[in-house]
C-alpha cells in the first residue's frame, strides 16, 4: 500500500513539475491574429446595413433631393469600396501588432509604424500588467486580463470603461 502511495505522489510531482509557468509560456514574440471590440464591430455592421439600403426607399427625385444624386448604385459602390478599405486597414493594423515579452520583464510592442517598450509582470494568475512611460515621462499602467495562454495562443482582454477589446495572438513563426 505504501508503494502505491509513494508512486502516486511521485506521479503527481512529475506532472506538476512538467506544467509550464505562465511567465515561461509568455516569454516569446506574439503576433495578433484577431481583435474583437463590440463598439467597433457594431460600427462596421451598421455601416454595412446603411450601405446596402441607402437610397433604396426613394425614387430619383427623392434621392436627388436627399443625397444630391440619382444614381444610388454608384454611391453604394463607392461607399462599399471605402468600407472595404477601412476593414482592410483595421485588419492590417491587427496583423502588424506584435508583443515581444522578454525574460528581463521588458516588453516590446511593434504596432503599425511604431515601436514602444514597457515593463511587464503577472499580477496574480490571470492578470498581465504593463507599465509604459508616456511622452511626458509619467508611468502609465495597462491591465490585460489573460483569458487564455498556451504554447499556441494568447488571448488578452483590456477593459476601458464600459468597453472592452479582446485580442488573440499566436506565437511568431507558428
Amino acid at each position: 500500500m505504501k508503494r502505491i502511495l509513494v508512486v502516486g505522489c511521485l506521479l503527481v510531482l512529475l506532472v506538476a513539475s512538467c506544467k509550464k509557468d505562465k511567465k515561461d509560456i509568455l516569454i516569446r514574440s506574439w503576433r495578433a491574429v484577431n481583435m474583437e471590440n463590440a463598439e467597433n464591430d457594431n460600427f462596421f455592421k451598421q455601416s454595412k446595413i446603411y450601405i446596402d439600403t441607402v437610397g433604396k426607399n426613394g425614387d430619383d427625385e427623392i434621392n436627388l433631393r436627399v443625397y444630391g444624386v440619382t444614381n444610388m448604385d454608384s454611391v453604394r459602390r463607392v461607399m462599399l469600396l471605402q468600407y472595404d478599405s477601412a476593414k482592410a486597414i483595421q485588419m492590417e493594423a491587427v496583423n502588424n501588432t506584435v508583443f515581444n515579452f522578454k525574460k528581463d520583464s521588458v516588453v516590446i510592442f511593434y504596432l503599425t509604424g511604431r515601436i514602444d517598450t514597457g515593463k511587464w509582470y503577472m499580477d496574480g494568475e490571470n492578470t498581465l500588467m504593463v507599465e509604459e512611460k508616456t511622452d511626458e515621462g509619467n508611468t502609465e499602467k495597462v491591465k490585460w486580463d489573460v483569458l487564455a495562454l498556451s504554447d499556441t495562443a494568447l488571448k488578452l482582454v483590456m477593459h476601458d470603461g464600459e468597453s472592452s477589446t479582446t485580442v488573440t495572438f499566436h506565437p511568431e513563426g507558428k
